[in-house]
């Protein structure tokens, strides 16, 4: 993280993942009280604000995808990304072609996967990118499970999300806030 420089946006990329996982390379971890469900796939432009000031948004979202275990992953080259973008679609004939929009001289890419889930009505979200001090990075993720009396898909889901944000040197932590989603008529 070294080599990273300091930029004033952060850019989050829903559904997606990273090589870098959390722990290695960009220490962090999936805390006990986090709540995100994230649903479709697509690009998404809209740019979402932090309580820093960090600019950030979401790259990319789905229900389902190749990784089916729960975890984050930090993506700071095109060569990673084009590794994770090979995971995300397994099993997929004929794999979609990895996008090249991203300028890794001063982007990044962060990947949050809610791993399987045994039916649908999960979604997952990236609620806040904050810098909470020099050298720290704090992300939020909100995951939404269906209430126990909703009806749901009978289907295996594995939502991810996919940030896109400037680099920036420092220590990343994740956060996942869980909330059950409420039947609506």
């Amino acid at each position: 993280m070294n080599a990273l420089t300091t930029l004033g946006l952060i850019a989050i990329i829903a559904p997606s993942c990273s090589l870098a996982q959390v722990g290695s390379a960009y220490p962090g971890y999936f805390g006990k009280t986090t709540t995100a469900i994230a649903s479709g796939t697509g690009y998404s432009s809209g740019f979402a604000v932090g309580y820093s000031g960090v600019k950030w948004r979401t790259y990319l979202s789905g229900i389902y995808c190749g990784i089916g275990k729960e975890r984050t992953t930090v993506i700071t080259s095109a060569s990673d990304w084009q590794a994770y973008w090979k995971e995300l679609h397994a099993g997929e004939s004929p794999m979609p072609d990895c996008p090249t929009d991203i300028k890794w001289a001063s982007e990044m890419l962060v990947a949050i996967n809610l791993g399987t889930r045994n039916t649908g009505g999960y979604s997952l979200t990236v609620d806040s990118v904050k810098t909470p001090a020099a050298n720290k990075i704090a992300i939020v993720i909100l995951e939404e499970m269906p209430s126990p009396d909703l009806m749901t898909t009978d289907a295996l889901t594995s939502l991810y999300t996919i940030i896109r944000m400037p680099r920036l040197p420092g220590k990343i932590s994740f956060t996942k806030r869980q909330v059950v989603a409420k039947q609506q008529f």
